[in-house]
């Protein structure tokens, strides 16, 4: 259960930071009169989302495994994580300053749902790939404890909350997690072999 518990810790790595990033962004937005229409952010989320999930079979065929594509997916978090960091950090914050991190934010932000949806994708395929979910007595098991990455995700999320209450340079713990996250993604073990690490398509 190594790959298993491996794969759960690095998505807490990276995951829980960006949502929390995005969220507090989108609450900006609105507090600062810039958008009300939380809904079209979203939606611009989950179609980026969207975008990266169907790309990653086609980037694990050019990247050579799942493991590269799921850290590629992890470092396109980083550089909305620093952006929001380097916002939130701010001595003064006036209408040009937000103006300015509001498309930096989005189109930062867009990119981090893109590498979230290749994320996602690649870990639910290495998992497939490592304990053979069709053909495996195990498979119950490893999905009951992959499931605990979205609650444990959440109690990541409450904490940094709590973390910003004392210093906003927490923030930047964030984007650390996510080159960490990227780390343990190129250390992962490898599938049964290199050859069915690279042998997922999409059609798989």
């Amino acid at each position: 259960m190594t790959r298993l518990y491996m794969t759960v810790g690095a998505l807490l790595l990276s995951m829980p930071f960006y949502r929390l990033g995005w969220d507090m962004s989108v609450a900006l937005y609105m507090a600062a009169g810039l958008t009300n229409d939380v809904l079209a952010l979203n939606l611009c989320g989950a179609l980026t989302f969207m975008v990266g999930a169907i790309a990653a079979p086609s980037l694990v065929g050019y990247l050579g495994g799942m493991r590269k594509t799921a850290m590629l997916g992890t470092l396109m978090m980083v550089p909305f994580l620093f952006v929001y960091w380097a916002f939130v950090t701010t001595a003064v914050v006036n209408i040009h300053v937000l103006n300015g991190y509001f498309w930096r934010g989005l189109l930062t932000g867009c990119v981090a749902t893109m590498g979230h949806g290749i994320l996602m994708s690649c870990a639910v395929g290495y998992l497939g790939r490592s304990y053979s979910f069709s053909n495996n007595g195990m498979t119950g098991r490893a999905i009951m404890n992959f499931s605990f990455v979205y609650p444990l995700g959440v109690l990541v999320y409450i904490l940094m909350l709590c973390a910003y209450n004392t210093d906003l340079n927490a923030a930047v713990v964030g984007a650390c997690c996510a080159v960490l996250s990227a780390v343990v993604w190129w250390r992962m073990e490898p599938c049964d072999s290199d050859a069915q690490d690279n042998a997922f398509s999409m059609w798989d």
